[in-house]
């Protein structure tokens, strides 16, 4: 399945995947896990870090 596979590589949400392939999310999903595609974000950081506050000059 080429089309799943250059949506997920554009960052596109599995929703938005699963009305233009006319199909379920949980089918999108299995297929996607069946494949080896990542339909997590790209865009997002696997540490889950956060922006550390500034620090106060006294």
């Amino acid at each position: 399945m080429r089309e799943l596979r250059k949506l997920a590589k554009a960052n596109t949400p599995t929703g938005v995947i699963s009305l233009k392939l006319e199909r379920p999310q949980a089918a999108i999903r299995s297929k996607a896990q069946r494949e080896g595609i990542s339909l997590g974000p790209t865009n997002r950081s696997p540490y889950n870090r956060r922006a550390k506050p500034a620090k106060r000059k006294r």
